[in-house]
């Protein structure tokens, strides 16, 4: 039986996203140190978001989490192997310089599904460009390539939501697993 996801969680930012190997996040967030100033991103917090959703009420996530049963993507190697600087809101970031075709593919499935409306526009606007945020509100940053890169096998797809009373911290509200069938491919967290 499919689990509801009981959560207070109505109309805070929502999104779908890949979530790290634990000693990867503390790998990804010590990167923060080659950025002057900003916030860095707490190592529990790192994540590379594939969709982002808006802010959504609880029936909303349920609807999202209805719809992701269908979805069907094996699991897929991901090099994070490029640093680099968005200017207009100061957020330093690791990257891939070339995203593996099965993360644009789950990219343009989850655009694609019946999501709210309002939801997947929100996340529409923008190409989709995959990068892990290192720091927020960074004045400058060391950027180019990253060797080693750093990389894993992405197994997982996380629901997740900014908690409440916290910028850059997250909760993960429901996971599934890559390649799996059926509805014993989700837990909720």
């Amino acid at each position: 039986m499919w689990a509801r996801i009981l959560m207070p969680d109505g109309g805070r930012s929502t999104f779908l996203a890949l979530w790290p190997p634990r000693g990867l996040r503390a790998g990804l967030s010590a990167l923060a140190d080659r950025a002057c100033g900003g916030r860095p991103v707490g190592p529990a917090d790192v994540h590379l978001t594939v969709l982002y959703l808006g802010p959504l009420a609880d029936d909303e996530q349920n609807r999202v989490v209805v719809a992701l049963r269908e979805v069907r993507v094996p699991a897929f190697r991901l090099s994070l192997d490029r640093l680099g600087i968005f200017r207009s809101g100061r957020v330093f970031w690791v990257g891939p310089a070339i995203a593996p075709a099965s993360l644009v593919l789950l990219n343009a499935l989850l655009a694609s599904l019946d999501l709210p409306r309002r939801a997947a526009q929100a996340g529409a606007r923008r190409p989709f460009r995959p990068h892990v945020t290192l720091v927020r509100g960074a004045r400058q940053a060391q950027t180019g390539v990253l060797d080693p890169p750093l990389s894993w096998t992405v197994r997982d797809l996380v629901l997740a939501v900014r908690a409440p009373g916290g910028r850059g911290v997250y909760r993960r509200l429901a996971r599934w697993r890559l390649g799996a069938g059926g509805e014993e491919r989700a837990s909720i967290e």
